[in-house]
This record gives C-alpha cells, structure tokens and sequence, in this order.
C-alpha cells in the first residue's frame, strides 16, 4: 500500500513539473490558448512588403489580415479597410501596426523568460509538497493508519499550490500588458488604430473635426468606457486621469487631450497637424514599454508574495496535521 501510494504521488509530482514547465493547462484555463504573434507578423508583413515594392496583395491575402491575433485583427482590417476605400496610402499605417505587433510579441517573451525563475520555484515548492506528504506519511507513527484525513489534508495543500502556480500566470500576464486591468486591455489598440485612422483621414484630405467625428464611432465599439474618459466632443474639457488607474491606464487617457489639443491647433493656426498626432502616437507608444520595462523588472519580486501566501502554508498544513493525526491515534491530545 505504501509503495503505491508512494508512486502514486511521485507520478503525479512529476505531471505537475510537466504541465507547470509547459504552462498549457494553466493557459487556457485563464486566457485561452498561447497567441501566435509570429504568424501574424508575417501576414502584416507581407502585405507590406507587397504594397512597397508595387505589387498588389490578392484579395485571399487581404482576407488573412482579420486572423491577426486579437485585438489587433479586428481592428486593423477596420483601419487599412477604410484606408483602402479613400485610396489612402496605407503603407504606413501597416508599418506601424506591424511595430505594435512586433512590440506585443517582445513583451510576451520577456515576461515568459523573466518569471521562468518563479515559475521554477512555484515548480519545486508544488513538488515539495507530495514528497513531504510521502514521507510524513512513511515516517510519522500511526499517520499510515488514517486514511481519508490525510487524502484531503494533502489535497488541500496541492490546490493551494495550484493556486499559486495560477497566481504566478496571472502576474506575467498583467506585466505583459503593462499592468492594464483585463477590462481595460482593449485600450491599448483600440487607440492606436484610432490615431492611424485620423492620420489616414487627414492625409486624405478630410479636416481635423470631422476626421475626430467620424474615427469616434469605431472606438466606441471595441472601448466604449475609453470615449467616456476622452469625451466625444472635440471642444470639452481635455481628460483628467487620477490615480484610481494604472500608469498605462493614464497614459491611454491622457493620449485623448493630447490628440484633441493637436487637432484643436491646427484648426486655429490653419495648419495639418498630422505630426503631431504621430508625435503623440510614438510618445504613447513609449511610455507603454516603459511601463511594461517597469512592470517586468517587478515581476520577480511580485512572484514571491503567492510562494509565501500559499505554498508555504500548505507545507506547514502538512506538517500540522501530520503530527496532530498521529497524536490523535495515539491518544495523545
């Protein structure tokens, strides 16, 4: 019974090694399968490539741009869709989604390489627990003569490093994003594709105020709560960000005044204000990756607040109950 229970645990040690190393489990539990960021550059870059050296794309290769990973498919095949249909050139605009692209898919491998080493130490600590668990088990007198108390105490403390493990995922998922709540992540380029559809309107010709009016309605649709920050009117107030929100949050928020004010200049000095709206643009897009920069240097730190929180007191649990169960079977509380 011993030795099968020692297996036992042992094969299950080793499948929790396996599947925390490879993080699929955990993943599509709590965002879905892994994005392929790869696949997607090539297909943003291949239209470019395509358009700049005078070749144009066919119509099956402007029908891949919508399996671009989320959210960025959706939302470009909007922006380049409209581009096309005011025979706008859109060389840039997939330049710069292809930036952003690039950008996403760098920040997803760094947050995956830098909580390696947490993730290593969630993997041992979660295989300590099963190890102790036999040995107790083998060791302590008259442990091996309670059954159900010991299945669930030890069951109790595997779920608290799962628990763990799944914290861990979700604090590289939340650097990767630069600390953007989940409801909030759609911001991100939700507002880029909004700012390339007011430089494709602009160079179209289209004035400042009504390029506003007419790019609004689309970001409503895929951020509605960013527009009730930003305001719909392009004479309100500009946006205030206080600190209810994250540094990316603010950032996002604030882009709205700085576009606003851009366009509001130009119409009172007679002036295009394309520049500045892409100077706003880079800057944004900046002071995200310093933000994810910042959010990934914390990582390591931030991982070690669940290896103390749960997965320490589930080897504690072990070792409690061990020795009040063996005292109980003896007579000795």
């Amino acid at each position: 019974m011993a030795a099968l229970y020692l297996f036992s645990w042992i094969s299950g040690a080793g499948a929790l090694l396996l599947f925390t190393s490879d993080l699929q489990p955990i993943m599509l539990l709590v965002s879905g399968s892994r994005p392929n960021w790869e696949r997607s550059l090539c297909i943003v870059r291949d239209l470019r490539e395509k358009l700049e050296t005078g070749w144009l794309p066919s119509p099956e290769e402007w029908s891949l741009l919508p399996e671009v990973e989320a959210p960025w498919g959706a939302l470009a095949q909007e922006c380049v869709g409209e581009l096309r249909e005011g025979g706008i050139p859109i060389v840039p605009t997939l330049r710069r989604i292809e930036k952003a692209i690039a950008g996403q898919k760098k920040a997803e491998a760094d947050a995956r390489a830098r909580s390696a080493q947490a993730w290593g130490q969630a993997a041992v600590c979660g295989s300590i627990v099963p190890l102790i668990s036999v040995a107790l088990y083998l060791l302590v007198p008259g442990l091996s003569e309670i059954g159900l108390p010991w299945w669930l105490c030890t069951l109790a403390a595997l779920f608290l490093s799962a628990v763990a493990m799944a914290w861990m995922l979700l604090l590289s998922e939340d650097a990767r994003w630069g600390g953007l709540a989940h409801d909030r992540r759609a911001w991100w380029a939700a507002a880029f594709c909004f700012g390339e559809r007011l430089l494709g309107a602009l160079r179209g010709g289209t004035p400042g105020d009504l390029a506003w009016s007419r790019a609004l309605p689309q970001l409503h649709r895929h951020a509605g709560t960013l527009v009730q920050h930003w305001g719909a009117d392009l004479w309100s107030e500009p946006p205030v960000a206080d600190s209810r929100f994250e540094p990316a949050a603010r950032s996002l928020i604030v882009l709205g005044g700085s576009l606003r004010k851009a366009i509001q200049a130009s119409i009172y000095e007679g002036r295009g204000c394309a520049e500045r709206i892409e100077a706003a643009l880079e800057a944004l897009r900046v002071e995200l990756d310093c933000e994810v920069e910042r959010q990934m240097q914390l990582l390591s730190t931030r991982a070690l607040k669940p290896l103390f929180i749960c997965v320490a007191p589930s080897v504690l649990l072990l070792l409690a109950m061990a020795f009040w169960l063996s005292w109980e079977n003896w007579g000795l509380s």
